[in-house]
């Protein structure tokens, strides 16, 4: 049934640009952490995720990312 499927998550970071160009900054958070958990927590999008709470300045939440990206990083390598 393709109305049950999760949203494709480049979908999502559409969505996310969307609110981001209309200088919604939660809500381009809020779709930016929806295609992270849809894409099994792609570490590119949580580099998004990270810029986009720096630009939000909620710069303590971006060290604790950070180091989930490059943990992440460290075991595919």
């Amino acid at each position: 049934l393709a109305g049950s499927q999760a949203p494709h998550p480049a979908a999502l970071v559409l969505g996310a640009e969307a609110c981001f160009a209309a200088a919604d900054m939660e809500g381009a958070l809020e779709w930016t952490e929806r295609a992270i958990a849809a894409s099994g927590g792609d570490p590119v999008l949580k580099v998004r995720k990270a810029r986009l709470l720096a630009q939000m300045r909620r710069r303590a939440e971006v060290p604790a990312l950070a180091d989930e990206i490059a943990a992440r990083a460290q075991g595919n390598g």
